[in-house]
């Protein structure tokens, strides 16, 4: 089989066991991978108004078949299951980049699934062909940060990929955050919250296996030309210079910084001297990162020197993050908003329903007073 590992892991926390499923040709060539595996699980094995919080709702990690190859952006993974931030409970997923997706592959996997909850905390284990259940009992309570080097000295290996939750994961608040490689975090929809419910703080993948090609010539061919085409594009190498921030450059002329004083306007005056690319490319960047395989490398790594929060340096942020903890609470102040994203990465929480949740009490009582 090329492209994909043809095997799927199935978990089930609430009765300690762990199981090896082959995945047909067919069925893959049907739902390809990511969210279309999450999907097809997701829909036949939970039920209309389950309570997403029930060990019974499948948490899904899924990978496509160009993961872990040479192409370009490719090392995503979505993660899906009935969301805590849907009414009704509906399906939910999220995605992320890092490289906790590519290294799922190398292990030999396409997807993983788990159900059921856990009578202790607990990290899933994944070495290859060796799978195991771990206690986790003294990561809880721990952030993402701290588990994730916790776990990477338990198995002595720094090259372990570590996705986990935080806090607000273990808490079960609604907007909890799925976290890897430090700052990649797959947010919006609560992934974070059901695998607090089922006491799943993480699960750590190592893998040694090469991801099988058809025709490898024309594959790389096919690669290197589109990354040729990436690397040409005037766009891209605005992004990779100011990642994510440079939206504010232009969002805010049109309308679009999103949320300012909490949606009462469109329009920031000035806000792009603050928040922009530039600025912050100027003041507080300290290297540029990317995701496995990606050549636009947009990921920023911050760094603030001086003021009260100097020493401060994380991975991060994006626009959306800055935007809603920033502008949507009428602040113009950038140091403390870095902070919050900061943050909001340790504890696990979706930048943007924090921004959201801040904003809404906060907006009238900032009229009031």
């Amino acid at each position: 089989m090329n492209g994909w590992a043809g095997k799927r892991i199935r978990a089930d926390l609430t009765k300690k066991e762990i199981l090896v499923e082959n995945l047909s040709l067919e069925y893959l060539r049907k739902w390809i991978g990511g969210r279309g595996l999450n999907s097809e699980v997701v829909y036949h094995e939970s039920k209309a108004g389950m309570d997403p919080f029930d060990p019974a709702n499948p948490v899904c990690f899924g990978v496509g078949p160009l993961s872990g190859t040479f192409a370009p952006s490719s090392g995503r993974v979505t993660v899906s299951c009935r969301s805590p931030m849907v009414e009704p409970h509906a399906h939910g997923d999220t995605n992320m980049g890092g490289h906790w997706g590519p290294e799922l592959k190398f292990a030999g996997y396409d997807q993983v699934v788990v159900k059921g909850k856990a009578d202790k905390p607990v990290y899933l284990w994944i070495d290859d062909d060796k799978i195991e259940l771990r206690d986790a009992s003294k990561l809880w309570g721990k952030n993402t940060m701290e588990t994730t080097l916790e776990i990477l000295n338990e198995l002595g290996d720094p090259d372990v990929k570590v996705t986990c939750i935080g806090p607000s994961g273990e808490r079960l608040i609604r907007y909890a955050c799925v976290v890897n490689s430090f700052n990649r975090n797959g947010g919006r929809t609560g992934m974070g919250a059901v695998m607090g419910s089922k006491n799943l703080k993480a699960v750590a993948v190592r893998g040694t296996k090469p991801v099988a090609i058809a025709e490898p010539q024309k594959f790389m061919e096919a690669c290197w030309k589109s990354r040729d085409r990436i690397d040409k594009d005037p766009p891209v190498a605005l992004l990779r210079a100011e990642g994510t921030m440079l939206l504010f450059d232009f969002a805010n002329a049109i309308g679009l910084a999103g949320a300012y004083k909490n949606h009462t306007t469109g329009y920031a005056p000035g806000i792009e001297e603050q928040y922009g690319g530039v600025i912050h490319m100027k003041k507080y960047l300290h290297s540029r990162e990317g995701c496995f395989a990606c050549p636009i490398s947009c990921g920023r790594y911050t760094h603030i020197k001086e003021g009260p929060f100097a020493g401060t340096h994380f991975g991060g942020p994006e626009m959306e993050s800055a935007c809603n903890l920033g502008p949507r609470l009428g602040t113009y102040d950038w140091e403390p908003v870095l902070k919050m994203v900061q943050m909001c990465d340790l504890y696990g929480l979706d930048t943007i329903s924090t921004g959201a949740a801040i904003s809404w009490p906060w907006t009238p009582m900032r009229a009031v007073f």
